[in-house]
């Protein structure tokens, strides 16, 4: 078994276009609930110099559907949010799919919240990499960023006391990671099998467990937490002619500081992971804003980050 990295596609520039762009709003009222609904629908185009290296296409176009509802209990403490999400792509079969991102009910009492369903949870400071955001899968065939993520089954319950606040969670099923198909871009030579392997007997029904830790102190916010089930990044057996992802298990521990000093904002995310092996990662850096640069109305954003 070993780790593939190299992704054996060569390109000079992959260009991405927003051509079309639509939102709508519509509230009204039924049944002691108000809800709220909107959406976007995005025309999109990826272009590149070079046909691929297995002869994929230059160009490759694609439609996203993705309307939110939201509803509010008029009486009580009940808030319920529905995200469907749907691309059509008009090379890869595999980047042709749908998810529900959020399908969750949210209730709160007190220095209480309680949230049930699909949700999407964000930890971490910095810019370049989000070490500690492993709540949920990355939709990798959206993007190679990781910035995009598949929604996740959860229980999920939050304390918020003057002494910090806790956020603990239960997450009963495991999500793959999503990978381009033969025909798609950004890819690695032999294309990812659907067939993945786990460690788990379970697989993909691991109940898995995160816990989050998170306080101010002074001007800087500093976050703990833990993760331990199913490792969101898999690594890869070569089997014949498919190449498999392995779910392998993991205890994953993470630290996340972010501090306001002036124009200055310094960052810090630091993770130990004890898997098939064992890693450590830091990202490290600050972020200073020049307000009014030049005598000028425009403020400039600096960002300078460190990764290990």
């Amino acid at each position: 078994m070993k780790r593939i990295v190299a992704t054996g596609t060569q390109l000079s520039l992959t260009l991405a276009a927003t051509v079309g762009l639509m939102q709508v709003s519509l509230p009204c009222v039924a049944a002691g609930f108000s809800p709220d609904i909107a959406g976007q629908v995005n025309l999109e185009h990826r272009q590149f110099f070079s046909d691929g290296l297995q002869g994929q296409d230059k160009g490759q176009s694609s439609l996203v559907l993705q309307p939110e509802f939201y509803w509010e209990q008029e009486e009580g403490n009940g808030s319920f949010t529905f995200t469907p999400f749907y691309r059509l792509d008009s090379e890869d079969d595999e980047r042709t799919h749908g998810d529900i991102r959020e399908a969750l009910y949210l209730t709160y009492w007190d220095d209480y919240e309680l949230r049930a369903g699909v949700g999407k949870v964000f930890w971490g400071v910095t810019e370049s990499a989000h070490l500690v955001d492993v709540v949920n899968q990355t939709d990798a065939i959206e993007s190679v960023d990781g910035e995009s993520k598949l929604g996740q089954p959860m229980v999920h319950f939050t304390s918020i006391k003057e002494w910090g606040t806790i956020d603990a969670m239960l997450l009963p099923y495991f999500r793959e990671r999503t990978f381009a198909g033969e025909d798609g871009r950004l890819r690695p030579t032999v294309p990812v099998s659907d067939d993945a392997l786990y460690e788990s007997s379970r697989e993909e029904k691991h109940v898995d467990v995160a816990l989050r830790y998170s306080q101010m102190y002074g001007d800087w916010d500093v976050g703990l937490s833990y993760l331990g089930g199913t490792n969101r990044d898999p690594y890869y057996r070569v089997q014949g002619n498919q190449l498999k992802p392995y779910y392998a298990q993991m205890q994953h521990f993470g630290l996340d500081v972010q501090g306001i000093l002036g124009d200055w904002l310094w960052k810090l995310e630091s993770i130990y992971r004890d898997s098939y092996d064992n890693h450590t990662g830091v990202a490290t850096g600050f972020e200073y804003t020049w307000v009014g640069a030049l005598e000028s109305y425009w403020d400039i954003g600096f960002i300078a980050e460190y990764l290990y």
